[in-house]
């Protein structure tokens, strides 16, 4: 036995039927047909070939992706990724910052997720634009130093327990009329 057989990724390449194309130069597209941690075994045009993963970001690889290779007889490395469905991930073990002179953008097509204990957003403005915004909290306390505005269709706020608002002066003004309805209205 060779000592080329003698390699157990490229034995289990032939027992899956393909063909070792590790002593041969490339440099082009490849279909990622197996992962094994840093590893993937590509398949191109003159072959197959286990490549090392030689990218500046942390792309995680999948089945079926098309990525740029680069192989020689001393070894193949993933270089690029032509089209994927990975994960790309950007890991610090300190703090990370990314950091604009004009504008940062975040664009995903199925949704953005943010998990951490803090978030906090400083800003000379906030604006929020959505077809609809849902918010679920244990706790939640606002403080307003000038004039809060609300302005809506309709406003609905259902409460379990007991409602109170206190305040210098409380005017309620209702163009058809004002309607308390309740099993008991004290007024003092």
């Amino acid at each position: 036995m060779t000592e080329e057989m003698a390699d157990p990724s490229i034995a289990w390449m032939e027992e899956s039927g393909f063909s070792d194309a590790s002593r041969r130069a490339y440099f082009g597209h490849a279909t990622v047909r197996h992962v094994d941690c840093s590893q993937v075994l590509v398949e191109c045009s003159v072959g197959t070939a286990w490549a090392t993963m030689a990218m500046v970001i942390a792309y995680q690889p999948e089945e079926g992706d098309v990525v740029l290779v680069l192989g020689t007889a001393e070894g193949w490395y993933v270089i690029g990724i032509v089209e994927g469905k990975g994960k790309t991930v950007i890991h610090s073990e300190g703090d990370l910052a990314l950091a604009a002179r004009a504008r940062l953008g975040l664009v995903a097509r199925d949704g953005i997720h943010a998990h951490t204990r803090r978030f906090k957003v400083v800003s000379a403005e906030l604006r929020w634009t959505a077809r609809s915004l849902v918010s679920m909290f244990k706790r939640v306390s606002r403080f307003v130093s000038g004039d809060c505005y609300v302005s809506a269709g309709q406003v609905h706020v259902d409460v379990d327990g007991r409602s109170k608002v206190e305040a210098d002066e409380i005017f309620k003004y209702g163009e058809n009329g004002v309607e308390i309805d309740g099993a008991r209205v004290d007024l003092a």
